[in-house]
């Protein structure tokens, strides 16, 4: 079986996946990225799903290179032979008249143009990209994970990939339940926990002991409404924390 080394392991190509990839690789980073398809982007691409965003998209509350991305998406189809006029002069518009999203597009537009944002990385051999590929298992020391294994859906061939950081990117945390890492299914995490034993844990919790709290309960007040982030739990000793998980909660209006 093959290993291959590298600085950060991402398992699914999502648009999270995908987005993820690119920034460890401008950070100068060596990456692995598998994808259980033939495309990239996840959402954008596979799913066939527009970005559903909140109505400030256009002036705010969205990272550069993401805005850079809108951009790109609209001047693709600004550039296309047959665009009209009007929507040459245009700098804002939907290219798919939608009214679900400000930014329906052609699937195939987005996984040139997110392919086309990592073809750098792949030049420069920093970035290793596997399509048709998913993770079979997980070798674990401990409550660290050694290393993961692939396995490529057509060839069927296995890699073993040894990184300093994984990062789960699938569409339902297909990397979790083979390394046996916390976390939060379901509904939301008892603030009691930690004085509960191991008998008493919630179904919700795996491997649950010695828990302490990453973050604190916290409460957010926006457009009129409160929203809850709860905190997942580590066990004590971790040196590092795998995964956190955060989940979001609607409250009463506030």
């Amino acid at each position: 079986m093959q290993t291959l080394h590298v600085d950060i392991a991402v398992i699914g190509g999502s648009l999270g996946g995908t987005q993820a990839a690119l920034a460890a690789c401008r950070m100068g980073q060596t990456v692995y990225l598998c994808e259980a398809t033939d495309w990239i982007g996840g959402q954008m691409t596979s799913q066939a799903v527009p970005p559903d965003e909140h109505p400030w998209i256009e002036q705010q509350g969205a990272p550069k290179s993401y805005l850079e991305y809108r951009k790109a998406v609209r001047r693709d189809y600004q550039e296309m032979t047959d665009a009209s006029p009007l929507l040459k002069q245009q700098t804002v518009f939907c290219p798919g008249n939608s009214w679900v999203s400000r930014l329906a597009h052609d699937p195939r537009i987005a996984y040139k143009l997110l392919f086309g944002l990592l073809q750098p990385s792949l030049d420069k051999q920093r970035l290793k990209l596997a399509y048709h590929t998913v993770c079979v298992r997980a070798e674990m020391q401990s409550d660290r994970i050694d290393s993961v294994i692939v396995r490529n859906e057509e060839s069927k061939e296995e890699t073993r990939i040894v990184a300093k950081y994984y990062l789960d990117a699938t569409d339902c945390g297909d990397l979790l339940p083979l390394t046996g890492i916390i976390t939060n299914k379901g509904g939301g995490v008892s603030m009691n926990i930690a004085k509960q034993n191991k008998s008493q844990a919630s179904p919700n919790i795996r491997k649950v002991r010695n828990n302490i709290p990453l973050f604190k309960t916290t409460t957010y007040h926006f457009d009129g409404r409160s929203f809850v982030v709860t905190p997942i739990f580590r066990q004590e000793g971790h040196e590092t924390l795998g995964c956190i998980l955060l989940k979001l909660m609607q409250t009463e209006n506030a």
